[in-house]
């Protein structure tokens, strides 16, 4: 999965090791968000993944990851 996100360009990634922990941190923290915003743990679910990288950029720009 990596790899595939670093094709989508402009990412810097994390050693294989950190990766799943880092991933673990975003859904919680993209769960959180998406029910604060009013989504259904359904709609939740079924995000497309276009939007889930969407958030993940969000993410890293506003600095809530680690490194």
């Amino acid at each position: 999965m990596s790899n595939w996100i670093a094709s989508l360009g402009g990412f810097e990634l994390a050693g294989p090791s950190q990766f799943p922990s880092e991933y673990e941190d975003f859904l919680q923290w993209h769960y959180e968000r998406q029910l604060t915003a009013g989504f259904s743990q359904d709609d939740i679910e079924d995000y497309p993944a276009g939007k889930l990288i969407e958030a993940m950029t969000e993410r890293v720009r506003i600095g809530h990851h680690r490194g």
